[in-house]
């Protein structure tokens, strides 16, 4: 993953303050995760008292889950940007839109998202974990918006509800 500096200038289209807040929650756990990946030792604020005071405690395994897969196999350096950053990233928006996806039972996109950055057995599992987050997100009230994709390529031809179905055409 890649944590760019806040160095250039907000896009209005692409600001963290014109997310929902189940969004901005889920950027700044994103953030503050790989922030804590870098530098263990350094005195930021708590990913659990985070998710405790959201109401979603255990969804911190879910994201450390998808997460810690993504540091060990992902395929390409992942935009994630630093804490202080006001615009959001491309890879950050496509982790909301995964999210959002999966909570809105359309799984097959969701897990299209994330084969985009890890081995197809990491992404399998992986997306399992994401799925158990945006349920758990679902439960306590923090739906995320389903936005327009940010690219055409995560578009679902087919509807099937079950990834494997798509690998035997």
């Amino acid at each position: 993953m890649i944590e760019r500096p806040n160095t250039e200038p907000e896009d209005p289209a692409n600001a963290i303050a014109s997310l929902a807040f189940p969004e901005q929650f889920l950027v700044w756990a994103a953030r503050l995760w790989v922030a804590k990946l870098k530098e263990p030792m350094a005195a930021l604020p708590s990913l659990h008292a985070g998710f405790q005071m959201a109401g979603v405690p255990d969804s911190l395994l879910g994201l450390d889950a998808v997460l810690g897969a993504v540091a060990e196999s992902a395929l390409r350096p992942l935009d994630v940007r630093c804490l202080k950053c006001r615009s959001l990233g491309a890879d950050e928006a496509l982790l909301l839109r995964a999210v959002s996806l999966a909570q809105h039972n359309r799984f097959v996109e969701s897990a299209r998202i994330i084969a985009e950055w890890l081995p197809p057995m990491e992404a399998r599992i992986a997306h399992r974990h994401l799925r158990a987050l945006a349920s758990e997100f679902l439960e306590a009230d923090l739906s995320l918006p389903l936005r327009p994709s940010p690219t055409a390529e995560h578009a679902c031809p087919a509807g099937y509800g079950d990834i494997g179905l798509t690998l035997v055409h």
